[in-house]
């Protein structure tokens, strides 16, 4: 019985002692490790071996120098990873702000470049990211609840402030979040909640010195008026029957009748042609007539010949002959850059002006003000193809033949590089340098006249801006790859991006969306059932500009900034 008694009690204490054991416990685990990251001052890899981001801007490449093979990377990764030998080589769109690593033997690690005194990346920079694979002691079965409860109310109080639109309160608690003790709780959306609380800050500051002065815009409207858009710090608004008012954020109001082609829609480099008590002139953004004493407006144009002018881009305005069509362009300050002539064509590109003449093409170039012939090789190849100039890119130049149904492609030698046959010529437009967006049958397709392929469209393409195209409902990149497919219909007449959002029809419900199709927070407005519809069919839009866009609730009209909040009262 004693044998007995002394048997029990020894397995007890091995019992006890295990359970102790157990509970000292660690476990390893195999995680990467940032040993160091920064600016490489004196490598200029990223110059001399650049990618362009989506924007056409040269990325920033970060080194990541690490002795494995395998590794992933996660972001705005731009095109493939280069493997070098000891290292990888990551493109990444200037601005970017975090990377994530990944291997299938390892946990993963987010980096976020703020931590390494890098707030965003710069383009054309080269950067040094080192990590290492290493051992991590971890206590599985040990868990700090006052640690946790400090956390979860460190997160309550950072959300409440988020939500209620103190966003600098926010980030400080979402900053107290992120140290170290309280890692094991922290996740990667953290960050991108102090990224945004950063940049919100950031506008808020900057638009915060004109929220007054737009509030004045407001106060000049009435009832009946509609607000047209908001550019160059000026509100165009239309009463209807040729009536139309410019008010400035300094509170100038100016009325004047609708131009000869257009009303006007926004200003335009801080000028816009108009017609003002039934004569010609110019107004900048400040609601005053531009002074055009001793110009060759005032000398040779004015009450001798009927001219019409279209709103100024890039500085110029296309003015024209209402009689014989002749068309010519002036500048900003009166003087006639091309005279008036009878030119197959003017077409006011992005950055240059390319107009023709006879047989021959020629660029404008604002620096000297010369006009210089260019790519000569085109010349008789267009017109031996009788074709109207649709457009010139940078890579390309495109030709129109209405009475042969067919679009030629020329590259920078002259040489035809592509063509397409049986279009319908008022529904041809440029997607994007290598693709063209064509009707056949009642069916839209993508067309690349380099290699022939084709990508459906389910609607009409509605237009281009910011290398994001949509067809009502799809969204395609430059090269014809879908990105997204939004559930609700996209606005006919939208023209694409406008300040980074887009503008969306739910019924007889507006809303704007991001690049990504999320839909910008408090951005609604609405109509009647029957004025929605009217307002669609007519290509409706209220785009985004200077950061800010217009919206309709309860009646009254009012501004929302880019992150969805109101810039004042409703007036």
């Amino acid at each position: 019985m004693k044998y007995i008694t002394f048997k029990v009690g020894k397995i007890r204490k091995v019992f006890a002692l295990f359970i102790l054991l157990l509970f000292s416990i660690s476990v390893y685990s195999q995680e990467l490790h940032v040993k160091s990251f920064g600016i490489a001052e004196s490598d200029l890899s990223a110059q001399t071996q650049p990618r362009k981001d989506l924007n056409d801007k040269n990325c920033a490449l970060v080194k990541v120098g690490i002795g494995l093979q395998g590794v992933q990377f996660e972001g705005n990764v731009v095109g493939n990873v280069v493997n070098k030998v000891g290292e990888y080589w990551v493109y990444i769109p200037r601005g970017s702000r975090m990377l994530k690593v990944k291997h299938s033997d390892y946990s993963p690690v987010l980096i976020v470049f703020a931590n390494y005194g890098v707030d965003r990346l710069e383009g054309n920079r080269t950067y040094d990211l080192s990590l290492t694979a290493r051992m991590v002691e971890k206590n599985t079965l040990k868990l700090d609840n006052l640690l946790k409860e400090q956390y979860d109310a460190l997160l309550a109080k950072a959300e409440s402030c988020y939500n209620e639109k103190d966003y600098k309160s926010a980030k400080t608690y979402y900053g107290e979040i992120l140290q170290p003790d309280f890692k094991q709780f922290s996740n990667s959306a953290l960050y991108d909640k102090i990224s945004l609380c950063d940049t919100i800050l950031s506008a808020q500051r900057a638009h915060n010195a004109i929220t007054k002065e737009l509030a004045t815009v407001f106060n000049n409207l009435s009832p009946y008026s509609e607000p047209i858009g908001f550019s160059g710090g000026v509100m165009v608004v239309d009463y209807g029957y040729g009536n139309v008012d410019l008010i400035t954020k300094e509170g100038n109001k100016m009325c004047f009748s609708r131009m000869f082609l257009e009303w006007p829609k926004m200003y335009s480099e801080d000028k816009l042609a108009v017609s003002l008590d039934g004569k010609n002139c110019f107004l900048n953004k400040t609601g005053a007539v531009v002074n055009n004493r001793n110009s060759d407006y005032e000398s040779k144009l004015k009450d001798k010949q009927n001219i019409g002018f279209l709103p100024f881009y890039n500085g110029l305005s296309i003015m024209y002959n209402r009689d014989n069509g002749n068309k010519g362009l002036l500048n900003e300050f009166g003087q006639i850059v091309l005279p008036l002539s009878n030119y197959k064509g003017i077409w006011v590109l992005k950055d240059k002006i390319i107009f023709a003449s006879d047989k021959q093409i020629y660029k404008y170039s604002r620096v000297g003000g010369q006009s210089e012939v260019v790519k000569k090789k085109y010349i008789y190849k267009i017109f031996d193809y009788n074709g109207y100039v649709r457009s010139v890119n940078e890579d390309y130049i495109l030709i129109e033949n209405n009475k042969k149904c067919s679009l030629f492609a020329f590259d920078k030698t002259g040489s035809l590089v592509g063509q397409l046959y049986t279009f319908e010529s008022d529904r041809v437009k440029e997607y994007s340098p290598k693709l063209v967006m064509c009707k056949i049958n009642e069916k839209y397709f993508l067309y690349n006249f380099l290699t022939e392929e084709r990508t459906d469209l389910d609607g009409y393409l509605v237009g281009n801006y910011n290398n994001l195209h949509f067809d009502g409902k799809k969204c395609y990149d430059t090269e014809g790859n879908l990105k997204f497919i939004y559930p609700q219909k996209i606005l006919c007449a939208t023209a694409g991006y406008s300040g980074g959002f887009l503008l969306v029809c739910d019924k007889n419900t507006f809303y704007y969306i991001d690049e990504f199709g999320k839909k910008l927070i408090n951005s609604e407005f609405y109509f009647s059932n029957d004025k929605a519809k009217e307002l669609f069919s007519s290509g409706f839009r209220k785009p985004f500009s200077e950061g800010f866009g217009l919206i309709m609730k309860n009646g009254k009209w009012g501004l929302i900034d880019r992150f969805g909040n109101t810039t004042f009262d409703y007036m």
